[in-house]
């Protein structure tokens, strides 16, 4: 059986420190190996943020992102 060059996964970012909150991504990653020296992928999902500390009960929006992925292997 041949191996299918068709990946999925998932991924979790948390970024940004106390003093000015946090931001939250999650969602499904899909990676395709188009030749042996080429892969593309796409990533999306949700993304949310938390209040720096002490800022109290605060209401922040959530939105969503995607992102698009090349990489091409040489011989250098």
């Amino acid at each position: 059986m041949a191996e299918t060059p068709v990946y999925l996964g998932g991924e979790f970012i948390a970024q940004g420190g106390s003093q000015y909150g946090y931001r939250y991504q999650a969602g499904p990653t899909l990676n395709v190996h188009v030749t042996p020296n080429f892969h593309a992928g796409i990533d999306g999902g949700v993304r949310w943020n938390t209040a720096p500390s002490g800022a109290g009960a605060v209401t922040l929006p959530k939105s969503g992102y995607v992102g698009i992925s090349f990489l091409a292997l040489s011989a250098f």
